[in-house]
């Protein structure tokens, strides 16, 4: 498959709970690699392309969490038991301040040495 990605993207552990729109159930995972404009999480079910999920991603440097709303673009099986999947969701809306910390932290962490300024 061809790399189509134009976005700087960051390998990230990070905190992030979700919620499938329409539902009240709400879970946790770790980020395996983030964007400006997507992120891809370990997740433990199927979930059809087109499905929409509100995010809450725990940055580093911040205390509150930023939140996103994300459309499922892509769904791969991977060898684990308990996240038995890797979803890749695009982000569709997120306000301007909290756009403003994602881009913080991916050029922070993706060029190493370089301070955040507040």
């Amino acid at each position: 498959m061809q790399e189509r990605r134009n976005k700087i993207r960051i390998n990230a552990s990070l905190v992030v709970s979700y919620r499938l729109l329409n539902t009240v159930f709400k879970t946790a995972s770790r980020s395996k690699n983030i964007s400006v404009t997507g992120i891809c999480l370990p997740f433990p079910q199927r979930l059809e392309p087109g499905r929409f999920l509100d995010l809450e991603i725990q940055l580093l440097d911040f205390s509150d969490p930023i939140k996103i709303t994300g459309k499922v673009i892509w769904i791969k099986a991977i060898s684990s038991a308990e996240f038995p999947f890797q979803v890749g969701i695009e982000f569709v809306t997120i306000n301007p301040v909290d756009q403003d910390k994602l881009f913080k932290h991916i050029f922070k962490e993706g060029t190493p040495g370089i301070e955040m300024l507040p």
